[in-house]
C-alpha cells in the first residue's frame, strides 16, 4: 500500500504541464509552465529564465482558476497572456517579461470570450466584454478594450 501511494505522489509530481511556451525575449531565454490545480490545489504559472540570463529569474504565481491558454501574440515585444476559466467567465493575465523580472501587467476579466489583436500601429489589444457594477444580469454586456501603451495596459469602455 505504501508503495501505491509512493507512486501516485510521484506520477503527480512529475504530471506534465497543462501548457508550456518556450520564449526568446531579449538576448534571454525564458521557459513559462501553467500547471492544473487538482481537487485540493491551486494551479499555478511558472516563468523561469534558463538561458543568456542577466540575473536569475524565477516567477511563480498561484492560480485558483482552470487553465485555457498561453501564448505570445507576436516575438517583438515582452508579453505572455495567460487564459483562465473560473465562475462564470474568462480571466486574462498578462505578463512582461525582461532582465529585470516578470511584472503582472494585466489581470482582467470577461463574461464573453476575451479577444486578442494588433492594432495598424503594432500595439497589442485585448477585448473582454463586461457589466457595469450596478447593472441588473440582464443588462447587456459591455465591451472594454485594453491597449499596451507606454509599458502598461489602458481600459477603455466602449458603453
Amino acid at each position: 500500500m505504501i508503495a501505491l501511494l509512493a507512486a501516485a505522489a510521484v506520477a503527480v509530481a512529475a504530471a506534465p504541464p497543462a501548457a508550456r511556451l518556450d520564449v526568446d525575449i531579449g538576448s534571454a531565454s525564458y521557459a513559462i509552465a501553467v500547471e492544473r490545480g487538482g481537487a485540493t490545489t491551486s494551479g499555478a504559472l511558472h516563468i523561469d529564465c534558463i538561458a543568456a540570463c542577466r540575473s536569475a529569474v524565477h516567477f511563480t504565481e498561484a492560480v485558483d482558476d482552470a487553465p485555457l491558454g498561453l501564448f505570445r501574440l507576436w516575438d517583438g515585444d515582452n508579453l505572455v497572456f495567460t487564459t483562465w476559466g473560473g465562475g462564470s467567465g474568462y480571466r486574462v493575465r498578462a505578463y512582461a517579461i525582461d532582465a529585470r523580472g516578470v511584472r503582472k501587467v494585466l489581470e482582467a476579466a470577461s463574461r464573453g470570450a476575451p479577444s486578442f489583436a494588433t492594432a495598424t500601429d503594432g500595439t497589442t489589444v485585448v477585448g473582454t466584454t463586461e457589466r457595469g457594477d450596478r447593472d441588473p444580469p440582464s443588462a447587456p454586456l459591455h465591451r472594454v478594450s485594453w491597449t499596451w501603451r507606454h509599458d502598461r495596459f489602458v481600459r477603455r469602455a466602449t458603453p
